[in-house]
């Protein structure tokens, strides 16, 4: 089970083969064995093996009395039950990965509806917007139609990722300029920020490689990224200031945003991954 011959093990103290954690674990379940003489069964915990891989062992252990009924010391039986753990891990792993499809689906669902509901009206918005486009306006109110039409084709794009999502389909990756595509959502985004007191910097890479990726839905992490930030910062203190850079880095491109808001608490970290 350990690896080590009986020699080996004859005198060998279980801190050798067990972390502190187990080696108090297993201190403590021996100490309640010694004093109040009921055995302990099936106690679990995890070993290190003499040849560095780990493993665990469920042990069964009980008091020995000599004639007088003094405690002299305990019997033990222990068994590897490493197969079992990995079969149980690999349950729960393979759980997880279906609760997740399962989300996917509903999600996917409920994205494939919204977006025929939000498809119709908007066809009608850019196309007015269109025609406005074409007539004599005053400089100001060309500017505002230019930003209808821009903000309406982007959420048709946005609607289009969805559906494209909601038919499990994949990215169509091309070569793109992640700066021009960090400046084009920034100036998506300038308007809602500024009114949100918000003040954007960047320092981006003038060196910065074209990469192969999907323009759309890396477009869309930025500003879901934006909006977060924008969103925790208000929340906070009222506004704040983002820093966007992005960095090449030998074969890989580092993007990076910094807000000074309150950031994510520790117990979510691990969940910012799922839908």
């Amino acid at each position: 089970m350990l690896g080590y011959s009986r020699n080996e093990l004859l005198g060998m103290n279980n801190r050798e083969y067990e972390d502190k954690e187990n080696v108090r674990k297993v201190y403590q379940a021996f100490t309640e064995v010694y004093t109040t003489g009921k055995p302990v069964k099936e106690l679990e915990f995890e070993v290190i093996r003499k040849d560095g891989t780990k493993g665990f062992l469920e042990t069964s252990a009980s008091l020995i009395r000599d004639a007088r009924g003094e405690p002299i010391g305990f019997r033990g039986v222990s068994r590897d039950i490493t197969e079992r753990k990995q079969m149980e891990a690999e349950r729960v792993e393979l759980e997880k990965k279906a609760q997740l499809a399962t989300r996917l689906g509903v999600i996917g669902e409920m994205a494939s509806g919204i977006v025929h509901e939000i498809n119709n009206p908007l066809t009608s918005v850019i196309g007015f917007a269109e025609m406005l486009a074409q007539k004599e306006l005053p400089e100001d109110a060309k500017e505002y139609v230019r930003i209808i039409n821009n903000e309406g084709k982007r959420v048709a794009g946005i609607a289009s990722r969805l559906l494209n999502f909601s038919r499990h389909q994949n990215p169509g990756r091309v070569y793109t300029d992640i700066n021009k595509l960090i400046e084009a959502t920034i100036e998506l985004q300038q308007y809602e920020m500024t009114s949100g007191n918000i003040k954007i910097t960047t320092k981006l890479d003038p060196h910065l490689p074209r990469t192969m990726a999907d323009p759309g839905q890396m477009q869309q992490v930025f500003l879901n990224i934006m909006l977060n930030a924008r969103t925790a910062m208000r929340l906070a203190h009222g506004g704040g200031k983002l820093l966007i850079k992005t960095k090449a880095m030998d074969n890989t491109i580092q993007i990076s945003f910094k807000d000074d808001g309150p950031g994510i608490a520790k117990k979510n970290l691990q969940r910012i991954f799922e839908p």
